[in-house]
């Protein structure tokens, strides 16, 4: 039973209206006391009217306390509740003593009571409050003059009885209201409390990210600053020596000077751009890693000779060291490797001046049954360093260590995000030693497939007599036109050109071509359908695609529409002379 009532008062408590709350447990308080009144009244001898006022009152209150949980009978239930009290309070008056008994004091308590705690207009609370001193007025008056309407106790005896009974009735509504009080009060302490913590967790939380917002907003703010210097400074170079050269007054010297510095500026704005582009695809998960066969010691050592030139102008000594090795042929993404170690060898040159920069290469382990070997690199310079505050944040994008070396040394913070990036998607990690002014090593492992196929690379390209190669280039841009017949002529191939799809079928048809190199986009007809028409005719004719489109999702549409390779714009000359020369070495 103490279980039953816990629930049901724990029901009640759910309710999260105030006003309904107390009205239900007000309610069904009194419909209790009601029924122990009934038996007070039975054991008082006072009468079978009172008796059935009590079975009234009883009624009454297990009514309203019933409909009071319905939203729309709410309203219904109260107002009924408070006029039935009034009607059954004065018709107990007159049963049970007048002044002289009980009913006045329950009158006054459960009136005052019920009516203080539940929520009413100001104006509502005076009438009411008016019309209950003159309820209680007119019940005086009506004693004093009609007393024959009184029907007194039996006995002295059963009006001390009635009095003691309805004193406990009182308290204890009087104690159920004030413990209803005490325990909403306590459970909006605990609210409070709770409101409260949840604040300041809150506060501190939105702080958090006001400071983070603020920390991504300055860093958008200095990106932008040094996009736009890292942007314009190629770009103005590019353009002033274009000026310079078409005014024609240089020296043959001063010319291949400015030729120089013109190529080198391209470059720089060529990886910059990429590294941004690469940097979005990254982002959006549009890099996969590719497994192609190529040849390690190849890959490196291009792009060490090409960062020889630049870390003799810094006065900078750069070595490759190989560790371990018996055969350099493996399967792997060559393209993302050499993005990873151009970035890693141009940032250890960038700051380093007058000193080394070592890479070292070396074969950990091999695996024969899985046939794979463990590589690990490093590339370790003797530079400005970076300081163990900043190991970390230096791999997040558009970061670099300060400002200052921003100013100092340029870039655009996002290379070693990328490498970092790139790594991971290599199933590895980069490592960082660092010690400000000491230098900087970072190192990182990664798993290869062996292989041992024959590689493109590995054609020897210089001996070849190019005359007896013919190209056809289909192109619609006059300007990406004129670059490759100006290397074409310069390699001494045969070439003849296509503006769009529909000449190149035509051309196809009445020459013997070697290679085609075709765009993708061009009016008329574009690529993919001209290769498909092409392929209709001839399946073994190798088509590449030229396009500056270097999205993945590109290059395995090219692959599946029948292209035997692509290559994106702008490209690398010697990489596009070496694919024309195997790929005419398989027809």
């Amino acid at each position: 039973m103490p279980i039953l009532i816990k629930r049901f008062l724990l029901k009640l408590h759910e309710e999260q209206d105030l006003e309904k709350r107390f009205f239900r447990y007000a309610s069904f308080s009194t419909a209790i006391l009601a029924s122990a009144s009934l038996l007070a009244n039975i054991a008082a001898n006072l009468g079978l009217i009172l008796c059935i006022l009590s079975v009234a009152f009883t009624a009454l209150s297990f009514g309203c306390f019933y409909y009071s949980k319905f939203e729309n009978k709410y309203k219904l239930a109260r107002n009924t509740f408070f006029v039935g009290l009034i009607l059954l309070l004065d018709i107990s008056y007159f049963f049970s003593g007048g002044l002289d008994s009980s009913i006045t004091y329950i009158f006054i308590i459960l009136f005052l009571v019920l009516n203080l705690v539940i929520k009413r207009k100001r104006v509502e609370q005076v009438a009411i409050f008016i019309f209950f001193i003159i309820n209680l007025l007119s019940m005086f008056y009506l004693e004093k003059l009609y007393p024959q309407l009184l029907t007194p106790y039996p006995s002295l005896e059963d009006k001390y009885i009635d009095l003691i009974f309805s004193f406990i009735m009182v308290s204890s509504l009087v104690s159920l209201t004030i413990n209803f009080f005490k325990a909403t009060y306590e459970e909006l302490l605990y609210d409070i409390e709770i409101k409260n913590k949840e604040l300041v967790i809150s506060e501190k939380k939105s702080k958090k990210e006001k400071e983070k917002a603020e920390k991504a907003n300055n860093a958008k703010k200095d990106f932008l600053s040094v996009m736009s210097h890292e942007i314009r400074t190629p770009l103005n170079a590019i353009i002033s020596i274009i000026n310079l050269l078409e005014k024609n007054d240089e020296k043959e010297e001063e010319k291949e000077k400015l030729i120089t510095t013109l190529k080198d500026s391209s470059e720089n704005l060529l990886a910059l751009v990429s590294n941004i582009l690469d940097f979005s695809k990254i982002d959006s998960s549009e890099i996969k890693i590719e497994e192609d066969d190529f040849n390690l010691k190849k890959t490196v050592d291009s792009i060490v000779n090409v960062y020889k030139i630049q870390a003799k102008e810094k006065n900078n000594v750069l070595a490759l060291n190989w560790e371990g090795f018996e055969g350099f042929n493996f399967l792997g993404d060559s393209l993302r490797l050499s993005q990873i170690l151009i970035n890693l060898i141009a940032n250890a040159i960038k700051f380093t001046e007058s000193g080394s920069i070592n890479i070292l290469i070396k074969l950990i382990a091999n695996n024969l049954d899985k046939n794979t070997s463990k590589i690990y690199f490093e590339i370790r310079d003797t530079g400005i360093g970076i300081s163990e505050d900043n190991t970390e944040i230096i791999f997040e994008r558009f970061i670099q260590e300060n400002l200052t070396i921003t100013r100092k040394y340029g870039g655009s913070g996002l290379g070693l995000s990328i490498t970092k990036k790139l790594i991971d998607l290599m199933s590895s990690k980069i490592e960082l030693k660092s010690e400000v002014g000491v230098g900087s090593t970072f190192y990182f492992y990664l798993e290869l497939k062996n292989s041992n196929k024959p590689k493109e690379n590995d054609v020897k390209i210089d001996s070849q007599d190019l005359s007896k190669i013919k190209v056809l280039i289909v192109e619609d841009n006059k300007i990406n036109s004129m670059v490759l017949i100006k290397f074409f002529e310069k390699w001494k191939l045969n070439y003849e050109v296509a503006e769009n799809g529909l000449i190149a079928l035509e051309k196809f048809e009445t020459n013997k071509f070697s290679v085609i190199l075709m765009d993708l986009q061009m009016p008329e007809m574009d690529g993919f359908t001209a290769t498909q028409e092409i392929r209709k005719k001839d399946i073994k004719i190798s088509i590449i695609a030229l396009t500056a489109n270097s999205m993945a999702e590109e290059k395995e549409k090219c692959l599946s529409s029948g292209f035997d390779d692509y290559i994106t714009k702008p490209f690398n000359p010697e990489n596009l002379r070496e694919k024309i020369i195997y790929f005419s070495n398989l027809n």
